[in-house]
């Protein structure tokens, strides 16, 4: 259907695309509840075969404490990197108002230079 620009094609392929749509996915949602300070330790016949994984299965039960250390950490690496970015524009703004300092002041001093050379020439009389 790439570069195809006919009207009719467009809209034979749209409802045929709505005939073959087979529909919702028949199986159930997955959701994850977190539990309060509750573990659950499966034996080892209970564990699953990789081969027949099913999603429907899984029990996704999460200490909230373990959640909590998770946000807690991502926050901290979060702060981390607004000090990093604050450090470096604080280093880039003052590393350009250093050049341009130090260009002032060489200016201003090759101008005091050259003013006094001039004074010292008029000054002094040439033989």
């Amino acid at each position: 259907m790439i570069n195809v620009e006919e009207e009719e094609v467009i809209i034979s392929k749209i409802k045929e695309c709505v005939l073959n749509n087979p529909g919702p996915f028949p199986g159930e949602p997955v959701s994850a509840s977190i539990e309060k300070n509750q573990t659950k330790e499966k034996s080892k016949s209970e564990k699953t075969d990789k081969s027949s994984l099913n999603f429907a299965d899984i029990d996704f039960n999460i200490d909230s404490n373990f959640v909590e250390e998770i946000v807690n950490l991502r926050l901290k690496l979060i702060d981390l990197e607004l000090k990093n970015i604050g450090n470096l524009q604080k280093y880039k703004a003052g590393y350009k108002s250093g050049k341009i300092v130090g260009f002032v002041l060489g200016f201003i001093a090759t101008i005091f230079t050259l003013i006094l050379l001039f004074l010292s020439i008029s000054i002094i009389p040439v033989m």
